[in-house]
């Protein structure tokens, strides 16, 4: 699954195929390939790019792509969880409540 990329002053190409900040390249390459495949994808764009301007390498933008990925985790659990509750709550059919009820 490939997001749009938005051009902006902080996305300009800068050298790359594909405008956009380091973060959301790590973000879309974990949330698709898994983790692995990002901190891969992490170390040829740094080896590739380093020095050149083309990425922010610093510590904030790998911690603003951990807490974004760390959120997303989070928020998939709790929905799966609420899912689980809701259907295990479906499990009782009228005809269910009839048949304990006679």
């Amino acid at each position: 699954m490939t997001s749009h990329v938005e051009v902006t002053c902080q996305t300009c190409h800068r050298g790359v195929s594909r405008p956009m900040p380091l973060e959301q390249v790590i973000q879309e390459t974990a949330t698709s390939a898994g983790a692995d495949s990002a901190v891969r994808a992490y170390r040829a764009l740094r080896e590739r790019y380093y020095g050149r301007a083309s990425y922010d390498f610093g510590e904030p933008t790998l911690d603003a792509a951990a807490f974004r990925l760390a959120r997303r985790e989070i928020t998939m659990r709790h929905l799966r969880s609420c899912d689980s509750t809701r259907s295990n709550s479906r499990i009782v059919e009228p005809r269910d409540v009839r048949a304990t009820s006679t």
